[in-house]
């Protein structure tokens, strides 16, 4: 009796197992020229994943290992697709591989509600949008990296001037080998707190022949490359997108009669609604009303707050790779007074000043001119310019106390 039901549960699981399988793989319906990619057990030109199949006409192909193009009979159905729309129900995919998805899709130039497709398991990327050649630009916001491993080729010889990477984490990725290789057009890619390349063990030829990106050196083309311009590498650092302001509507303090009032929406008197909500506060008490006030939620300090009176700003400049100087200042009505503490801290002339919205910082040293600096912040934009010396290594920014280093974009 008892060999009878284990038997039975190992039918069980073994039917549930291969069911799962079979039933997890993403197909195309095509209409002309534009594609519809869907999730299903089901449908024409199915996408298989790591099990390498016949490409058929749009040359869905996936190899285990290396990528053989003499297995590949055909790409004309592909190359004739120019739009491509992720059905809503991708979001059930829990494949692990996405390897060679758009792989020479050359005519392709939308990329429809990529954010429906579910990557939360997946790890191999490899490929993914190979010789993408007419997109001029990726929504890629929507893409969990958290699990990748792979990325090589990921971008290769695509046409796009911008990759904005800032939502990604890369922290898992082993593999970015001819990762941007041949994006000769490419100038900025954006990167964000998620970005690592600590897990890298092969990112040769990550950035060749990437010749628009900044201070390209094509002697210099591997992971090592995967920094920040501000740090001698290629990338550009983009700061997360701030929360919307929210705004609360209050009773002074010592109202009377305080409990006859009704505030509409609710949620206006504890978690805050946004700028342009229509708020209503009705009293059905006998009192006299005078005034109703809305204050604004504290919110992240901003570059703007450096532009208050009163506030405070501290620079810390570190040059020459491994001399500090900071430089501290208090607005005083538009008149920013400090002191200078560190390294050469008695040698640097140097100010802070605002001109419309512009918050400029300069430093010179006479003695050294390498270090001379001067940094124009975008308080609007949150965007800085540097002009600098040979000596200048990086910076940080601080306002009322709390680093803001992290929010700033380079532009130049």
């Amino acid at each position: 009796m008892r060999k009878r039901k284990l038997f039975s549960l190992l039918v069980l699981l073994m039917t549930a197992v291969t069911g799962a399988w079979a039933d997890d793989y993403l197909y195309l319906e095509v209409d002309g020229t534009s594609a519809t990619v869907k999730y299903g057990d089901k449908g024409s030109n199915p996408y298989y994943g790591d099990d390498p199949r016949d490409p058929g006409t749009y040359g869905w192909y996936v190899a285990e290992d290396e990528y053989m193009p003499d297995q590949v009979t055909d790409y004309s159905g592909k190359k004739t697709l120019t739009t491509v729309t992720i059905d809503a129900s991708c979001q059930n995919y829990t494949g692990t591989t996405l390897e060679s998805f758009f792989d020479f899709w050359s005519g392709l130039t939308t990329i429809n509600n990529l954010e429906n497709l579910n990557t939360s398991e997946v790890t191999n990327m490899k490929r993914m949008f190979t010789a993408c050649s007419s997109m001029t630009s990726f929504d890629l916001s929507g893409l969990n990296t958290a699990k990748v491993t792979n990325m090589s080729y990921m971008f290769n010889s695509v046409s796009v001037e911008t990759l904005d990477l800032s939502g990604w984490n890369t922290s898992s990725v082993t593999n970015m080998y001819c990762m941007f290789y041949n994006c000769s057009k490419l100038e900025t890619i954006y990167v964000g707190d998620g970005w690592s390349t600590a897990s890298v063990t092969n990112g040769d030829l990550m950035f060749g022949k990437c010749t628009s990106l900044p201070g390209f050196d094509s002697g210099n083309v591997t992971h090592a490359m995967a920094k920040l311009t501000t740090d001698g590498g290629y990338l550009t650092y983009k700061a997360p997108e701030p929360e919307p302001a929210t705004y609360t509507v209050t009773l002074k303090e010592g109202t009377e009669d305080a409990t006859s009032w009704t505030i509409a929406p609710a949620e206006a008197t504890t978690t805050g609604v946004a700028a342009g909500t229509e708020v209503k506060a009705t009293y059905s008490g006998m009192k006299k009303v005078k005034s109703v006030k809305a204050v604004k939620k504290s919110s992240a300090p901003t570059l703007k707050d450096a532009l208050a009176d009163g506030a405070t700003v501290v620079i810390t400049y570190t040059w020459m790779n491994e001399n500090v100087t900071t430089f501290t200042y208090t607005n005083n009505g538009g008149n920013y007074t400090g002191s200078t503490t560190g390294d050469d801290a008695e040698y640097f002339a140097n100010g802070m000043s605002v001109d419309g919205t512009t918050l400029r910082f300069t430093a010179s040293n006479p003695d050294i001119s390498e270090a001379n600096v001067s940094i124009d912040f975008d308080t609007d934009t949150n965007e800085y310019a540097v002009s600098k010396g040979s000596g200048f290594t990086s910076f940080t920014i601080s306002v009322n106390g709390t680093d803001l280093t992290s929010q700033l974009t380079k532009v130049k």
